[in-house]
């Protein structure tokens, strides 16, 4: 580890249809600090990711006085695609394409590293690198909270995700040219 990197943590904000989960984790994975509130999606998109900033600051602050190290970076996902300047496709989130939430995140924290993300495309991805889809390749990767949506991930040493048309070309290519047993009888599924 390099001595920039000593005694720091990261932090992350998962803004849904109901709820906003906001944490931190030091460096190994471990979670430090963590907070859920309501995303009340009646009162407006804006007023979601101010309380969201606010909570993400009060744990940024506690756990930088826990631990003496700066926040290095805040990974932020949500439901629909992430672009610099907007997040398009949220029906779940009245409001929600009309805010650059990568800016605002990085004004509001004041943070120079801050990446959003598709929320299914990085479970998807994080379950082939870390959970239980790991070995699997290609995987999908289904969500179901407010709405419902999946990730088909191939290439798994990468573990790149992909959504929508793409998706659905690696779906017919994986179904054409990968032969697969059928699942034991009687083996249960496993959700992230």
């Amino acid at each position: 580890m390099s001595t920039e990197l000593a005694g720091g943590f990261v932090a992350a904000i998962d803004i849904g249809g109901t709820k906003i989960a906001v944490a931190t984790a030091g460096l190994d994975g471990a979670v430090l600090e963590q907070r859920r509130l309501p995303t009340e999606t009646e009162l407006g998109a804006p007023q979601a990711v101010r309380r969201a900033l606010d909570a993400a600051a009060d744990l940024i602050e506690r756990t930088r006085a826990r631990c003496g190290g700066p926040c290095l970076a805040l990974g932020a996902v949500s439901p629909g695609i992430a672009r610099e300047d907007r997040i398009d496709l949220v029906p779940t989130l009245p409001g929600w394409e009309r805010l650059g939430l990568a800016g605002l995140l990085r004004d509001g924290l004041g943070l120079e590293r801050v990446v959003v993300a598709n929320d299914v495309k990085a479970a998807g991805a994080a379950e082939v690198r870390w959970g239980s889809l790991r070995g699997v390749d290609p995987a999908l990767y289904v969500g179901i909270g407010t709405g419902l949506a999946a990730a088909v991930v191939v290439g798994a040493a990468s573990s790149r995700a992909l959504t929508g048309r793409r998706a659905r070309s690696a779906t017919a290519s994986a179904c054409r040219t990968t032969a697969r047993p059928r699942p034991r009888a009687g083996r249960r599924w496993r959700s992230g």
